[in-house]
C-alpha cells in the first residue's frame, strides 16, 4: 500500500505530467531564439551546431518518434567539450565557457519530455542571454533580448495553461511591463562599476583592433576596406583643424629590413620629457572594446580619467586589455616641444639600420645630407621628391620581396598604401643621420551631424613618421599626404578616409550615409548612457535632480524611497491583473468545479478542452456521467451559445458536485 502511495505521488508530482506539443514547440522556439546571437560573437559551427539540435527535437516531435538513447546523448556531450576545446584551445574563458553553455542547452532538449524539463528548457534562455552579454553589449542584442525574454515568459506560461499562441504573447508583455519598474530603479542606484568583479579568460575573437605589434608592408592596407567603428571623441568647445586629427597608437622604432618593431620600454616620461603650449583642448572617447591595451587621445595628453600610463614613446596603454567598451575623459596638448633634448642611446637607437641593404636608399640620403644646410630641410626636400616622382598610394601595391624591399619601392614600383611611405620615409631619414620613427594609429574621422561626435574606423588606420630636430624635439611628419590627387587610385580613394591633411575625402551624402549616421548616434547615446552609466554619470543626474552632495544616509533613503515607489507600481499592477482576471463568469464557474476534480486526484490537463475532459471524467468515475455530461452540457451551451439562462442551472449544477474519492471511482481510478 505504501508502495501504491508513493508510484502514485510520483505520478502527479508537479511538472513530471508529459508536455504537451504545443508547451514543447514553445519552449524550442524560445530557446532557438536565445542562440542566434552567438552566431556573431562565437564561431558559427557553436549556433548553428545548437540549431540544428533543436531542429532534430522539434522534428522528432512532430513525427512522433523517440528520442535518442543514453548513448547517443553522452557521445554529443563528449563531442561537443572536444569540439569546444579544439576550437578555443581551453575550456575557460568567456568564449569557450559560452560556446559550451549553448550546446548543453541545446542537448537538453534531447532528454526534455516533461513540463518541468521544458520549463527549464524554457529557463536556459535566460542564462544564453547574460553569456551573450559577456561577449557583446551592443543596442541590437538590448533590442534582441526583449524578444527573447519575451518569448521565454510566453514559453513558461504555457506550462500553466493552454493559451492561443496570440493570446499567450499579451500576458507574457504584460509581466515584463511589470517588471520595467524594478529593473529602472535598479539601473539607477547601482551604477556600473569601474572594473569588472571578475577575470575571465581573453575572448579570443574579440581582438578586433587591427593595429598590430608589428610593422610591414600591407598590414594596414588590409584595414582600409573596414568601416568598423574604433573609437568615438567629442571635443569641448570647437572642433580643432583637421591638421590635429591624429590620434596615437603603437610606435615602432626597430627595423629589421622587412617589419618595424616597437621598443620594448616599460618606462615613464621623465620630468621636461615635452614642453606644452598654448591652451590644452578637453574631450570625451567612447572606445570599442579591441583586445590592446592603447586608449587613444589626440596629440600628447596631459591627463585622462581612467587608469593609465604615458610610455616614453608618448603611447597612452591602460592597464589591463580592453576587452570591453570604455569611456573616459581628457586633456590634451594640440602644440608641443617632444622631448628638446635627446639622450645619446634614444638617438642611437633612433638611426639604427640594418647593415649591407638598400643601397640605394643610402645613396639618395647622403646626396640630400650633402646639398642641405640643415636636418629641416633634407625633409623638405624629401617630401618634395616624393610628389615629384610617379609615386602611386594605392590598396594594391603588390608584394615587396627580395633583401632589398626599401629600394624595390623607391625606385621599381613605386606603389604602395601608407605604411609603405612611413616605412621609406624612416629609412631615408635615418640614413641621412636624422633620428626617425614610424607612428601607426588612426588619423581624419567623419563628424557625425546628428550629435557632433567625431567617428574613427579602422577605414582611418593610418602610418606616419616622427623626426627628431634640434630645438624643436619630435615632430610630426606625414609623407603619404603629400601624393597628387591624380595618382591616388580609385579604390584607394573609395575605401579610405584618408589623413587629415590630404586633398582626398571619401564623401557620401545620401540617404545611406544619412541613415548610417543615424543609427551611430544612436549607438553612441546606448554606449554612453547605458553601457557606460557609472558613479559619474549617477552624479550627474543626482544633480540636475538636485541631490548632489548627497551623503550615506541620504542615498540609502533615497534607494529605499525609489524601492518602495517601485514595488507600489508592481503592486498596483498586480491587483489589476488580479481584478480583471476571468471576467468572464461561466469560465469561473467552470474553473470551480475543476478545482473539485483536481483535489479528488483527477486534473485537468492544461490542453485539455471541455468535452475530452468530460470523456476522462465519464472514464474515472462511470458512477458521475450524467453529472459531468449535464456540467459539460451547460457549460458549452453558456459559453459558447450565449445561452445566459443556462448559467445559473450550470452554477447549481457545480455546487452540488460532491468531491469523489471512494468507491468504486476510487478503484476506477487506481486502475
Amino acid at each position: 500500500m505504501t508502495a501504491l502511495r508513493h508510484k502514485r505521488s510520483r505520478r502527479h508530482a508537479p511538472g513530471s505530467e508529459i508536455a504537451s506539443p504545443a508547451q514543447a514547440r514553445r519552449a524550442l522556439i524560445a530557446l532557438a531564439g536565445a542562440t542566434l546571437p552567438f552566431f556573431f560573437s562565437l564561431p558559427p559551427w557553436v549556433a548553428g551546431g545548437a540549431l540544428v539540435i533543436v531542429a532534430w527535437r522539434a522534428w522528432l516531435l512532430r513525427s512522433h518518434r523517440p528520442l535518442p538513447g543514453s548513448p547517443t546523448k553522452v557521445l554529443l556531450i563528449l563531442l561537443a567539450l572536444l569540439a569546444v576545446i579544439v576550437s578555443f584551445r581551453s575550456f575557460g574563458g568567456a568564449t569557450a565557457g559560452g560556446a559550451f553553455l549553448v550546446i548543453t542547452a541545446a542537448l537538453k532538449c534531447l532528454e526534455s519530455r516533461s513540463v518541468r524539463d521544458f520549463r527549464i528548457a524554457a529557463l536556459a534562455c535566460w542564462l544564453l542571454l547574460g553569456a551573450a552579454f559577456l561577449l557583446s553589449q551592443s543596442l541590437l542584442l538590448g533590442i534582441y533580448a526583449i524578444a527573447v525574454a519575451w518569448l521565454s515568459v510566453w514559453a513558461l506560461l504555457s506550462v500553466h495553461e493552454t493559451l492561443d499562441w496570440r493570446v499567450g504573447l499579451r500576458p507574457a508583455g504584460r509581466i515584463l511591463v511589470a517588471a520595467l519598474p524594478v529593473a529602472l530603479v535598479l539601473f539607477i542606484m547601482f551604477p556600473r562599476l569601474p572594473a569588472p568583479l571578475f577575470r575571465f579568460g581573453a575572448p579570443r575573437l574579440a581582438s578586433v583592433s587591427g593595429l598590430s605589434d608589428t610593422l610591414s608592408p600591407g598590414s594596414i592596407a588590409a584595414l582600409a576596406q573596414s568601416n568598423a567603428i574604433v573609437f568615438r571623441i567629442r571635443f569641448e568647445g570647437p572642433l580643432p583643424e583637421p591638421a590635429a586629427h591624429y590620434f596615437r597608437g603603437p610606435v615602432f622604432v626597430r627595423f629589421d629590413g622587412t617589419h618595424w618593431l616597437p621598443n620594448r620600454s616599460r618606462g615613464q616620461p621623465q620630468t621636461g620629457y615635452f614642453d606644452p603650449h598654448g591652451s590644452p583642448v578637453r574631450y570625451r572617447v567612447l572606445e570599442r572594446g579591441n583586445g590592446t591595451h592603447y586608449l587613444f587621445a589626440p596629440a600628447l595628453p596631459l591627463h585622462v580619467s581612467t587608469p593609465a600610463r604615458l610610455t616614453p614613446n608618448y603611447e597612452l596603454l591602460a592597464p589591463h586589455r580592453l576587452w570591453n567598451d570604455i569611456a573616459y575623459t581628457g586633456t590634451s596638448f594640440l602644440r608641443y616641444t617632444a622631448q628638446a633634448q635627446l639622450p645619446a642611446r634614444t638617438r642611437m637607437t633612433n638611426l639604427e639600420l640594418p647593415p649591407g641593404i638598400d643601397p640605394r636608399t643610402h645613396a639618395l640620403a647622403r646626396e640630400w645630407r650633402d646639398a642641405a644646410k640643415t636636418p629641416a630641410e633634407v625633409v623638405r626636400m624629401a617630401l618634395a621628391w616624393f610628389r615629384k616622382e610617379p609615386f602611386y598610394y594605392t590598396l594594391t601595391p603588390g608584394r615587396l620581396t627580395g633583401r632589398n624591399q626599401i629600394d624595390t619601392f623607391l625606385f621599381q614600383t613605386r606603389r604602395g598604401f601608407c605604411e609603405h611611405y612611413a616605412s621609406a620615409f624612416a629609412v631615408l631619414m635615418r640614413a641621412a643621420g636624422i633620428p626617425a620613427r614610424v607612428v601607426t594609429g588612426y588619423a581624419g574621422g567623419t563628424v557625425n551631424p546628428y550629435d557632433g561626435w567625431l567617428v574613427l574606423r579602422q577605414s582611418n588606420a593610418h602610418a606616419w613618421d616622427e623626426v627628431w630636430l634640434a630645438g624643436r624635439g619630435w615632430v610630426r611628419v606625414d609623407p603619404t599626404s603629400v601624393i597628387p590627387a591624380g595618382r591616388i587610385e580609385a579604390s584607394a580613394a573609395d575605401a579610405v578616409v584618408s589623413s587629415p591633411v590630404t586633398h582626398f575625402k571619401q564623401l557620401d551624402t545620401g540617404l545611406i550615409w544619412q541613415f548610417r549616421n543615424l543609427w551611430d548616434a544612436v549607438n553612441t547615446a546606448w554606449t554612453e548612457y547605458v553601457m557606460g552609466y557609472g558613479h559619474s554619470l549617477q552624479n550627474r543626474l543626482f544633480n540636475k535632480l538636485g541631490l548632489g552632495g548627497a551623503g550615506p544616509l541620504t542615498s540609502a533613503l533615497l534607494m529605499v524611497a525609489f524601492a518602495v515607489v517601485a514595488g507600489m507600481l508592481v503592486l498596483l499592477f498586480g491587483l489589476t491583473q488580479w481584478r480583471t482576471r476571468d471576467k468572464d463568469p461561466v469560465k469561473r464557474i467552470y474553473l470551480r468545479w475543476c478545482r473539485k476534480l483536481a483535489v479528488s486526484g483527477l486534473k485537468r490537463r492544461p490542453w485539455e478542452g471541455p468535452l475530452d475532459f468530460a470523456a476522462r471524467v465519464k472514464r474515472t468515475w462511470p458512477d458521475r456521467k450524467r453529472d459531468a455530461d449535464e456540467i459539460t452540457r451547460l457549460y458549452c451551451a453558456a459559453r459558447y451559445a450565449g445561452d445566459n439562462a443556462k448559467v445559473e442551472a450550470l452554477r447549481r449544477r457545480v455546487r452540488e458536485w460532491r468531491q469523489a474519492g471512494s468507491g468504486p471511482a476510487a478503484k476506477t481510478r487506481e486502475r
